[in-house]
């Protein structure tokens, strides 16, 4: 996984949030990281924020954006689709409350609201 060091600036006054996210590569790998990005990019491209070197993983896969109590999870037209908490999710955008499971190619990605 590779986390880009730049942040989607806050409103004034707007709380920070933090966002949990456990990776599960194919070969049984996890990783772990917090970032408080309101608004990230996950995929194969260099300029994801969330970098997957997955055969499965679109260039720009899905785009999160999360708030102080709630993630929205939109797949930008991938090719093999995101499957949010064991529901195929194409070409939408669903919202979880505080945690869910998103599988995008083989990898596996546990988000969480810290």
């Amino acid at each position: 996984m590779s986390l880009s060091s730049s942040q989607v600036r806050q409103s004034k006054g707007d709380k920070k949030v933090t966002l949990s996210i456990t990776i599960t590569y194919e070969d049984g790998r996890l990783v772990t990281e917090e970032i408080d990005l309101r608004q990230f990019l996950i995929g194969r491209a260099c300029e994801a924020d969330i970098q997957i070197n997955d055969p499965g993983v679109s260039r720009h896969h899905a785009m999160i954006s999360i708030n102080k109590d709630s993630i929205i999870i939109c797949d930008l037209y991938s090719r093999n689709g995101t499957i949010v908490d064991g529901q195929e999710l194409r070409r939408a955008q669903v919202t979880v409350k505080s945690s869910t499971v998103i599988k995008v190619g083989s990898t596996s990605l546990v988000l969480k609201l810290v």
